[in-house]
């Protein structure tokens, strides 16, 4: 009787829900909805089943009639076609075919992701790309990897303008000719005035309206170079100029070495004060792209200076004009001088982490940083004294190939003095990072003055030792003990160098 009862109490508890209004039970069907339907990534998975809407739909007839007649909970699907079985590609047309019948006219968040790469896929990837082309208008949060399309598939002229519920739009498409070639699709966004977040990746050939006013918060166009001639730095400005409540902008792209920067007048000058983050990575000359700009309120930067030369000045003048409060600074300058990158050092005081890549440092950067003996400085600066550089530097990395060449003693004993001076003044910097890489051969030093002693007696016994990661210091103090021991004795070993030469390359 017992167990008879509590199974009266189970149907009786699911009844009191049979006995809520359609209107409320449709409601606690679409809080089953996500929130945030895929990551900005293309290569993360999403985070809704599209099992869950047809669960729901076989609850019940009364369930199965709410679910039917709820477009938006049928909204959003995510497909994966790829290699498959032809049963499972069929399987997979006709869940999107249901799915997109079941919307009725809602907008759409849909993950498609199609690789074309034999028959079978071609077929089923042609009808569902061809039929959510058909479906701009619709389009909300949605999410494309399109890879292997043809123009022989009728993708010659594929277009993107007429979408003007677009919230979320992250998209990658390929099409290429049997010879090689590459053709651009063409991505219109003058009338997607809801746009919020823009990914763009590969060859998208990117268009603006005369006067664009978007929502978008976050963009990141990344073009690869042998796509550079769709976009300029007048896409980027473009961007700017169009988006007032852009906070991330991730332009990695880059004019050829022949196009002209853009003319950075007073007329011509943009001021943007809300971007918090600029990336501009992989691009081939980033001074192309902040030439004109005036950026304040910046806090990351992600800056090239490219084969030109010029690089370096054109940063100078950017920092010089926007006085942003950066807090982390990643340069990625071959050219630069290092006198130029202090100068441009000075006018950022507020930089906390500093990252510096393939720069053609020396010691007396090194000793730029340090602090004097007799400078007295609170652990939090308050007030930035300009003598000081990176007052609250806390983490330093500096990665070079060429840093090699000039990785002797004075550089460590720079590095040496400069970390003891910022321990006692400031008490910020906790993490040095320096990467010098001959043949990939790398070390890897956190801030700790015995690992920074063991390096001095390395470089002691002469420059054959490398340290490939704090693990091998023991083994690597060794080799540098035997070779001083050999030099005392006035002998020479070239082929048990030579070995372990070869054995770090």
């Amino acid at each position: 009787m017992r167990i008879h009862a509590r199974s009266l109490g189970m149907y009786k508890s699911a009844s009191y829900v049979d006995n809520l209004p359609d209107e409320i039970l449709r409601e606690i069907l679409l809080r089953t909805l996500p929130r945030q339907f895929f990551d900005m990534d293309l290569f993360v998975s999403p985070r809704y089943s599209i099992v869950l809407p047809v669960h729901l739909s076989q609850v019940s007839r009364r369930w199965r009639g709410i679910s039917l007649s709820t477009g938006e909970l049928w909204s959003y699907l995510s497909l994966v076609v790829n290699e498959s079985t032809t049963r499972q590609l069929r399987k997979l047309t006709r869940i999107f075919d249901v799915f997109l019948e079941r919307t009725g006219r809602c907008p759409l968040n849909f993950r498609l992701e199609c690789r074309l790469s034999n028959k079978e896929t071609i077929k089923a990837g042609h009808h569902i790309i061809s039929t959510i082309l058909t479906q701009q208008r619709r389009w909300k949060d949605v999410q494309f990897l399109w890879q292997g399309l043809n123009p022989s598939h009728g993708f010659g002229n594929l277009q993107m303008n007429d979408m003007p519920l677009l919230r979320t739009f992250v998209v990658d498409i390929s099409i290429c000719t049997a010879e090689g070639a590459l053709i651009y699709p063409k991505l219109d966004l003058e009338k997607s005035q809801q746009l919020e977040a823009l990914v763009v990746r590969n060859g998208v050939a990117l268009e603006f309206g005369e006067t664009p006013k978007y929502r978008l918060s976050k963009c990141a166009v990344n073009i690869p170079l042998k796509c550079m001639n769709i976009a300029s730095p007048r896409t980027c400005r473009d961007i700017l100029k169009g988006s007032p409540n852009l906070q991330s902008l991730d332009f990695r792209t880059g004019p050829d070495v022949e196009s002209p920067s853009l003319e950075s007048g007073e007329g011509n000058m943009l001021l943007h004060r809300g971007l918090k983050k600029l990336d501009l990575r992989y691009g081939l000359h980033s001074e192309f792209l902040i030439d004109g700009l005036c950026l304040p309120g910046l806090k990351e930067l992600y800056y090239v200076d490219g084969s030109l030369g010029t690089g370096g000045n054109t940063l100078l003048r950017f920092v010089q004009r926007s006085k942003p409060a950066l807090t982390s600074f990643t340069i990625h300058g071959t050219y630069i001088r290092v006198a130029l990158l202090i100068e441009v050092l000075r006018h950022l005081p507020t930089i906390t982490h500093l990252t510096l890549l393939s720069c053609p440092l020396n010691a007396s950067f090194i000793h730029a940083f340090e602090i004097p003996n007799d400078t007295e400085l609170p652990p939090a600066v308050s007030k930035v004294n300009v003598s000081v550089l990176c007052p609250r530097l806390r983490s330093l990395h500096i990665s070079c190939s060429s840093l090699y060449q000039s990785f002797e003693l004075p550089f460590v004993d720079a590095l040496n003095l400069m970390i003891e001076s910022r321990r006692r003044s400031l008490k910020t910097l906790n993490k040095v990072t320096v990467h010098a890489a001959p043949r990939r051969v790398e070390y890897y030093a956190p801030l700790d003055r015995e690992r920074i002693d063991h390096l001095k007696s390395c470089l002691e016994s002469g420059r054959m030792v490398c340290i490939d990661s704090v693990e091998e210091l023991p083994s690597s103090i060794a080799m540098a003990e035997g070779l001083r021991r050999m030099r005392k004795a006035g002998k020479s070993n070239t082929s048990h160098v030579n070995r372990w030469r070869n054995f770090k390359s």
